[in-house]
C-alpha cells in the first residue's frame, strides 16, 4: 500500500526485533523510489493522492513524502503508525494495491524499497526541539 506492497514485503521486510515487539510499538519506516524520465510529476500527483488517504488512517501518526533536492526524479516518504497493528491496517487497505499497481511502471525500482527505523528516544519522551520551561 501507500508506498508498500500489501501482501510481502513490507511485513517480510520487518527485522526480528520489530516482528516480536509488543503491540504498543510505534512503527517508523522511510520508504524510497526513483521515477523513470519523464515521470516525476505522474508519480508526485499519484503520492499526493494517497497521501490524503493514508493520513486519515486512525493509527497513522505521520507520512510526509519529498522530493529530493539534487534528484527531483527521488521520492522519499517518512511514515510512522501507533501500533504494529495500525501499520497491518496500512498494509490492508485496498486503496494501497491501487497505488502500487499505478506507481510499478512508473518507477525505477521493482517497488518501494523499505527501511525500517528504530527511534532513539522513548515514546513521551520531552522532544529536544521544545525550549525548556
Amino acid at each position: 500500500m501507500s508506498v508498500l506492497d500489501a501482501g510481502g514485503p513490507a511485513v517480510a521486510g520487518l527485522n526480528a526485533a520489530a516482528a516480536s515487539a509488543s503491540a504498543a510499538v510505534r512503527v517508523a519506516l522511510i520508504a524510497t523510489f526513483t521515477a523513470r524520465p519523464g515521470q516525476a510529476a505522474s508519480v508526485e500527483e499519484l503520492l499526493l493522492s494517497l497521501t490524503a488517504r493514508v493520513r486519515e488512517e486512525p493509527g497513522n501518526l505521520a507520512f510526509d513524502p519529498a522530493r529530493g533536492v539534487d534528484d527531483h526524479d527521488r521520492f522519499t516518504v517518512y511514515e510512522v503508525y501507533s501500533d504494529r497493528a495500525a501499520f497491518e491496517a496500512h498494509i490492508a487497505a485496498d486503496y494501497g494495491a491501487t497505488f502500487n499497481t499505478a506507481l510499478a511502471p512508473l518507477i525505477v525500482e521493482d517497488g518501494s524499497q523499505l527501511e525500517f527505523l528504530s527511534p532513539l528516544a522513548r515514546v513521551g519522551d520531552r522532544d529536544r526541539r521544545d525550549p525548556a520551561p
